[in-house]
């Protein structure tokens, strides 16, 4: 139901999805499945937006962020999921457990791919399918006296990665069918209302939040204005997708993707330094992208430094009665 009021962005999203190394069709498809393309998307749980991270997930990367997050803007938390998406992949080398672990969690994940590996499967691609089939078979079979095995790795986390490839075909009907338009993105240094865009531009109001979801009285300073036309009064063009990648960010992503370190490795502390430099590195290329994923890896940071999600591991690796299970 979305695609007549948003489909016309898809051109512009996918140049933003492929700035971070996420293949459009897979970066949108995962949006048409989570949100169906809708901004303002609100979960049961309280997942946001575009990609539906949640709301604690959107305030870390706020926080962390030098500039305003409007989680409802789509452009705006575009980029940010394609960063995530991009940074699980070089995790993991693969899309399908980066995107498993979106649904159902990092310690599902490595459950599956510690199962996987149990049963023989050498790449994390090949353990992440069979101990997926192994979770979702367990399941069939004794739903409790297994459960250890897979905890809440479900059904539906079976066939995530699965649903959201078989959505690529979408994706590139829409694209073919439905008239694209562009998106420029204006960095404000105040508070600009809506009045105010109204008049400077003679667009709609309905027009204005077609472009941003999350304006209802005004845009905040160190916000992003989208617009169908540049207006320079109202902050400076940060519209990057519309440029060529700059020559030190893309040398930093090239070396990033190409991380070959392992999942298991990322989770060891000794891995950290590794990160922050490439972290360091993204922020010192002054660039928009290179803010993105200086934030995105600072916020995965965090997470694998604070959350027990290695010790869980660690014990599941190793438990007496897991292996006995």
């Amino acid at each position: 139901p979305n695609v007549p009021r948003y489909a016309p962005f898809l051109d512009e999203w996918s140049r933003i999805y492929e700035r971070f190394g996420v293949p459009a069709e897979i970066g949108l498809s995962q949006a048409i499945l989570e949100s169906g393309l809708n901004g303002t998307a609100r979960s049961r749980a309280n997942a946001l937006g575009l990609c539906q991270f949640l709301r604690r997930n959107w305030q870390a990367l706020n926080r962390l962020s030098p500039e305003t997050i409007e989680a409802y803007n789509q452009t705006t938390q575009a980029p940010y999921c394609a960063a995530y998406l991009s940074v699980l992949a070089t995790m993991y080398g693969s899309f399908i457990p980066a995107l498993s672990e979106h649904h159902s969690g990092g310690v599902n994940v490595g459950r599956t791919l510690i199962n996987g590996e149990r049963l023989g499967g050498t790449t994390t691609a090949e353990q992440y399918l069979m101990g997926s089939q192994f979770a979702r078979d367990l399941r069939s079979v004794a739903l409790r006296e297994y459960r250890d095995l897979y905890r809440t790795y479900g059904v539906r986390s079976f066939r995530y990665a699965e649903m959201v490839f078989g959505n690529t075909i979408n994706v590139q009907q829409i694209r073919s069918e439905v008239r694209q338009e562009r998106i420029y993105a204006m960095r404000t240094r105040r508070a600009i209302p809506m009045g105010e865009i109204t008049r400077r531009t003679q667009l709609t109001a309905s027009e204005v939040q077609r472009f941003n979801p999350a304006l209802l009285r005004q845009v905040p300073a160190k916000g992003t204005l989208y617009l169908p036309m540049p207006v320079p009064e109202f902050g400076a063009d940060v519209t990057f997708w519309h440029r060529p990648a700059d020559s030190a960010y893309a040398g930093a992503l090239d070396e990033f993707l190409q991380l070959d370190a392992g999942a298991q490795r990322w989770h060891d502390a000794s891995f950290e330094p590794e990160l922050q430099r490439f972290r360091r590195r993204f922020e010192a290329t002054g660039t928009e992208e290179g803010r993105v994923m200086a934030t995105t890896l600072a916020y995965v940071i965090g997470d694998l430094r604070t959350s027990r999600r290695a010790a869980i591991l660690d014990d599941f690796r190793t438990n007496g009665r897991i292996l006995q299970l």
